[in-house]
């Protein structure tokens, strides 16, 4: 767990009291963090960091976070992207998902809580993508004993998961988009309510599956 725990994030906003917000959340985790208010020195600085997880804000002068995320793409493709936006239409959902392919979207103002979960699931969520599927079907087909083909059973079964969370997590910020158009008296809104309520389900039960390979899976 201590690789887990080392974890590089960076974190990008213009505005230096949202930073200062985000340095305070974190500043009892032992991830190693990076702030920066400049989204093209942030740029510049990957490469070197080489993280495990960037959020952005979406609306940066010069440069919106989905922009920010496609050159991230390209110089740190491992790397878990998240948007982070008080801005939840479908342009900057559809630019979001083109451009950088956005694994995430987090809504601001964000519950403290919640941002630390979700961060923490991306952390999970970019250690699981560094395992060679080639690696764990041969673990799991282990001729080593049980234990051995439960560990890799369970490895595979994280990876599956974790493959399947990223569209999931595309229509969960679909549906929120959905919920805000729809009026509070429309016969739609209970529909789209509970399609959010099935989907969070699905991902909870997914994350909970991602989390053998850190307990039970290593």
């Amino acid at each position: 767990m201590d690789e887990f725990q080392k974890s590089k994030i960076i974190f990008i906003d213009d505005e230096k009291n949202i930073l200062n917000a985000l340095k305070r959340l974190f500043h009892k985790d032992s991830y190693e963090m990076y702030f920066f208010d400049d989204p093209k020195k942030a740029i510049e600085e990957i490469g070197k960091i080489q993280p495990a997880v960037i959020v952005s804000d979406q609306r940066m002068p010069g440069m919106s976070g989905a922009r920010l995320l496609e050159s991230a793409r390209i110089i740190c493709p491992d790397a878990i992207r998240l948007i982070l936006t008080g801005y939840t239409d479908m342009t900057t959902v559809i630019e979001a998902i083109n451009l950088g392919h956005v694994n995430r979207f987090i809504s601001k103002p964000w519950d403290d809580e919640q941002l630390k979960v979700e961060i923490n699931d991306a952390v999970l969520m970019y250690h699981l993508e560094k395992e060679k599927l080639s690696s764990v079907i041969n673990s799991a087909a282990s001729e080593h004993g049980s234990v051995e083909r439960k560990k890799g059973i369970a490895q595979l079964a994280g990876a599956v998961c974790n493959e399947m969370d990223k569209p999931l997590q595309v229509a969960i910020g679909f549906t929120d988009i959905l919920l805000g158009e729809i009026n509070n008296d429309s016969a739609l809104k209970p529909f789209a309510e509970n399609i959010k309520k099935e989907l969070s389900k699905m991902a909870e039960i997914m994350k909970k599956i991602m989390l053998i390979k850190y307990e039970g899976g290593q």
